[in-house]
């Protein structure tokens, strides 16, 4: 035999080696007794990824992504978010964290999903509250999706008084509640310029036909009622509904007539159900805009708008824009 065969066959022997290579580790029996052998095959050994992240601007994430690892987040620039969905959808990164927000955006398929926490800190009412349920089942979703992977996994990291929340949310079906409250005053406005509402009586009727006068009766705590007869209903009904109409008064999107029964639309209000605009919206412009007002109070008022209220600001933007 020849040096030539005698190396290619040393080198098939290694490679044949390496393939059934074992490693024998000894592990506590099931049953207690004694401890037993078991063979398992070694785990390869994490590469970096030298060239996933050249395509990139921001070095932070190109440096993540050299040990495949990616972020995902508002503050990225588009070419680095658009870059980072594509390797990680082609696998050549292996774990993806981004933030809640926007994992109704990113459509990517993952076979582990992790939620690291269910709280967060909300500005308005300076305290921790509970992330809602719909952007939880959201998040599970993108682990083991039908069309992508035949099992998935999905770990939510939860205070303990909150495990038989969650575990309750996944078995059995989670009620549909309303969140007409929030917008009633849009709708209401909305019922007076098409015509369908005229009166305070008109308004109680609309709200019998709704869903919220459904979940009244099913789940009446979450809407704040202690007790549910006729009565307390409506005179639930009729509280809501002043408030709402005093809201639109308030704003010069209705006007009350004079026997305290009669809607009429304004041009206010028109205004607003056409544009699908906030009363408050309307109210600001209606108190704040003038013949005489520059184009920077035109940006102050814009930016002061109630639609613009939920939107969060990027981590030291307000210090950009100052």
């Amino acid at each position: 035999m020849s040096d030539a065969d005698h190396s290619d066959s040393s080198e098939a022997q290694d490679i044949k080696r390496r393939k059934i290579e074992k490693k024998i580790e000894i592990v506590p029996s099931s049953s207690g007794s004694d401890e037993e052998l078991i063979i398992v095959e070694p785990s390869p050994k994490p590469r970096q990824k030298k060239n996933s992240g050249k395509r990139l601007e921001d070095l932070n994430l190109k440096h993540t992504c050299s040990f495949g690892i990616g972020v995902y987040h508002a503050g990225l620039a588009d070419k680095d978010r658009r870059t980072i969905k594509e390797l990680f959808v082609n696998h050549k990164i292996q774990i993806l964290i981004t933030t809640s927000n926007l994992a109704w955006g990113v459509n990517v398929p993952a076979h582990l999903v992790i939620i690291k926490g269910t709280e967060y800190y909300d500005s308005k009412t300076k305290r921790y509250i509970d992330i809602p349920i719909t952007d939880v089942l959201q998040m599970m979703g993108r682990a083991g999706r039908p069309q992508y992977d035949t099992q998935g996994v999905a770990v939510i990291l939860v205070h303990d008084i909150k495990k038989d929340f969650y575990k309750k949310c996944l078995i059995e079906p989670f009620p549909v509640e309303s969140a007409l409250l929030k917008v009633l005053p849009e709708n209401l406005n909305a019922e007076v310029v098409a015509g369908t509402i005229s009166s305070k009586q008109d308004c109680l009727d609309y709200m019998t036909g709704t869903y919220m006068f459904r979940r009244l009766y099913k789940n009446p705590t979450y809407y704040c009622l202690d007790v549910v007869n006729p009565e307390n209903v409506n005179k639930f009904l009729s509280r809501i509904v002043e408030k709402a109409l005093l809201d639109l008064e308030t704003t010069s999107c209705i006007s009350i007539g004079e026997d305290n029964q009669t809607i009429n639309t304004t041009v206010l209000g028109r205004i607003a159900s056409d544009y699908y605009l906030s009363h408050l919206t309307v109210g600001l412009f209606n108190d704040k805009l003038s013949s005489n007002s520059s184009q920077q109070d035109l940006l102050k008022i814009l930016s002061d708008v109630h639609e613009y209220a939920e939107l969060p600001v990027r981590d030291n933007e307000d210090e950009q824009n100052a």
